[in-house]
């Protein structure tokens, strides 16, 4: 017989009408498989803060709306430019008149070649929107490692 709260409800209807928080698909890996003696405890499944979608929005847009001021972004693109015109990695310097045929080490590519791609396509526009993606992308893995770390909301 299930037992009343103060709130007239049973537990048991309590339960079927929010669900089985062990059987929900969202919650936490870790949580299962941490040792009862843990200092790390997870009580539950992790629910989004109501911020959380601002604070990517802010992120985003702090990023799209950030100057290209990297030095080295001209260079990065011309490497990109070079290889997608000569469909190679180039070997050779290419550009620094100061220095004909000494070898060159791309080792940045790929990176080279899809910032060149993308700028390509969709211009300055593009590269802003990238950068404020991976500043959000950042910001939530943050969140998500504090949380497999178990990071509480408790501050004191």
């Amino acid at each position: 017989m299930a037992e009343r709260s103060a709130d007239g409800l049973s537990q048991s209807s309590t339960l079927e009408s929010v669900g089985d928080v062990r059987n929900s698909s969202f919650s936490s890996r870790l949580g299962d498989s941490i040792p009862a003696d843990s200092p790390i405890s997870h009580s539950g499944p992790w629910e989004l803060p109501r911020w959380l979608p601002a604070a990517l929005l802010t992120m985003l847009a702090a990023g799209a709306m950030a100057p290209l001021a990297d030095p080295d972004l001209p260079m990065h693109l011309a490497v990109g430019r070079w290889i997608v015109e000569h469909r190679a990695v180039p070997t050779v310097e290419p550009f620094a008149w100061t220095r004909p045929g000494a070898p060159y080490f791309a080792y940045s590519w790929l990176v080279q070649t899809a910032l060149y791609l993308l700028m390509h396509v969709g211009g300055p526009g593009a590269l802003r929107l990238l950068h404020g993606g991976l500043l959000a992308a950042a910001f939530w893995a943050a969140l998500v490692a504090g949380r497999e770390l178990g990071w509480t909301r408790n501050t004191s």
